[in-house]
């Protein structure tokens, strides 16, 4: 063999290789599809969406009734605090130690009570953003579907994007006639 014609071979074999890769590469691509993605702002949909506004309205409603309810057993208590002071100088030491400790449970009754409708409110309120989501999802997944979307992102979890991914106000309106208003169960005292 002429050593002449080696680095010819060699230089053939070179560009034989680079153009196999290079044909391979856009082939490997070309199988390759896009990913559809798509932004939901959960915020937006919880805030402005008919059955969001009725968790807030009847939430209004239920925290109202509990500060009414609440501001008239404290308005007792200090009017029962008021008596005991007016009476301190008649009662016995002995019956006016056991008024104070009875008023005494009253407060911390009325304290614990007070913890406990608060979570009681919070589970109300959880469970009827609970319904919410769950009637979010829904829509989202037949939307995957009908769409051919293949990843829903949270708009909290976007710093950068086209708005044109945004499908926000296509889910609004598919919830707002799926779920129009929610059913708040409060939950019982323990």
């Amino acid at each position: 063999m002429n050593l002449s014609r080696v680095p010819r071979l060699l230089l053939c074999a070179c560009l034989l290789i680079a153009g196999l890769a290079a044909a391979v590469q856009p082939a490997s691509a070309q199988l390759m599809e896009p990913t559809v993605i798509a932004v939901v702002d959960l915020q937006h949909l919880l805030r402005e969406s008919k059955a969001g506004k009725t968790i807030e309205s009847k939430m209004e409603e239920l925290r109202q009734a509990f500060a009414n309810g609440i501001a008239q057993r404290e308005d007792e208590l200090r009017q029962e605090e008021h008596d005991l002071q007016d009476q301190a100088a008649l009662l016995a030491p002995d019956v006016l130690a056991e008024s104070r400790r009875q008023f005494e449970e009253k407060v911390v009754n009325l304290q614990r009570d007070v913890r406990t409708q608060q979570q009681s409110l919070e589970q109300t309120y959880a469970g009827g953003v609970n319904q919410v989501r769950q009637a979010i999802i829904e829509i989202l997944t037949k939307m995957i579907e009908e769409r051919g979307i293949d990843l829903v992102m949270p708009q909290t979890a976007i710093l950068v994007g086209n708005r044109k991914l945004d499908i926000t106000e296509d889910v609004l309106a598919l919830l707002d006639e799926q779920l129009p208003s929610v059913t708040l169960t409060p939950q019982s005292d323990n």
